[in-house]
């Protein structure tokens, strides 16, 4: 899931959300985000769960049995109506992404074919589909099998996908323009993450989004943290300030910290934007070659259905 460019257009005009929230209110609302989010991702899903319902979607493929492992991987073995057998895996420590895979007839082998990750904020939820092209395997034994991916996982592009902002929902071209933007907006904040994460010798994987946010947010958005939590470099003297999102940012702090494609998101208030409302989807980006390379190791499930 990483992007080859930095984003290069003006990120003011990329996402536009919720306006008028006063600094103390957004502090307030990224301090409540991992459990709003939570929230608003289950509502998402029963929403989008009601609407596959209405139009069929949701009887569309028939789950012939589930596996489970320890650390709460699950693999769902479906069939669709035409005949077609789909693995569809997902991992508790990431709940918002669920990865696809086309089974190749009865045997063991499939091919991920796609990401499809539904990610809700307070303000509403992102929904796609990432085209995946890699090789896997998933070899029964018993009452249980392991699953592992067969060499790299490439990411390709989003396929289709869309936001809910607010009252507002959009679809079609307009969402995959949108999601694209942002995709390569999170790549190149993530890829800086991990750069720094290992420089500063901290973890390249969390327990959760809350472990996540609680490390990350003093460093990339130290304006709507508590001053005690905010880095030393944030206050150092000669401070530059500029106006975005109705945050005053320290701009001198964001050239000492920041490689220069970072810089006009983070200064124009489209960093803050992605982590507002994509939070969980920057943890997967994150921790991208963390989850491969779980995949890629192999994990034995027991079957539970």
């Amino acid at each position: 899931m990483k992007g080859t460019r930095g984003a290069r257009e003006n990120p003011a005009v990329f996402f536009t959300g919720p306006g008028g929230l006063s600094a103390p209110a957004r502090i307030i609302l990224l301090a409540l985000l991992p459990t709003l989010a939570g929230f608003f991702l289950g509502c998402a899903a029963l929403a989008e769960a009601g609407g596959r319902a209405a139009d069929g979607l949701a009887f569309a493929e028939k789950t012939t049995a589930l596996y489970e492992s320890g650390d709460g991987t699950r693999l769902r073995e479906t069939a669709d109506k035409n005949g077609e057998r789909f693995f569809l895996v997902t991992m508790k420590k990431y709940p918002a992404a669920a990865f696809r895979a086309i089974r190749d007839g009865e045997g063991e082998n499939c091919r991920f074919t796609a990401l499809e990750y539904l990610g809700g904020s307070y303000s509403g939820w992102n929904e796609f589909t990432l085209e995946l092209a890699g090789q896997g395997r998933f070899v029964k034994d018993g009452s249980g099998g392991v699953l592992s991916l067969e060499g790299p996982l490439e990411a390709v592009r989003i396929t289709e996908g869309k936001i809910r902002r607010n009252g507002e929902h959009v679809t079609g071209d307009s969402a995959l323009a949108g999601l694209a933007n942002r995709r390569e907006r999170v790549a190149a904040l993530a890829a800086w993450m991990r750069k720094e994460a290992a420089e500063r010798r901290i973890p390249l994987s969390f327990p959760g989004g809350e472990a996540f946010q609680r490390y990350w947010k003093p460093l990339l958005l130290p304006e709507l943290t508590a001053r005690r939590k905010r880095p030393a470099a944030w206050n150092a003297s000669g401070a530059v300030w500029t106006w975005a999102e109705d945050v005053r940012w320290n701009t001198s702090y964001t050239a000492l910290l920041f490689p220069e494609e970072l810089r006009i998101l983070r200064d124009s208030g489209a960093l803050l934007r992605d982590w507002e409302e994509a939070l969980e989807w920057i943890r997967v980006e994150y921790e991208w070659d963390i989850i491969t390379g779980r995949l890629s190791a192999g994990i034995a499930m027991k079957r539970i259905r």
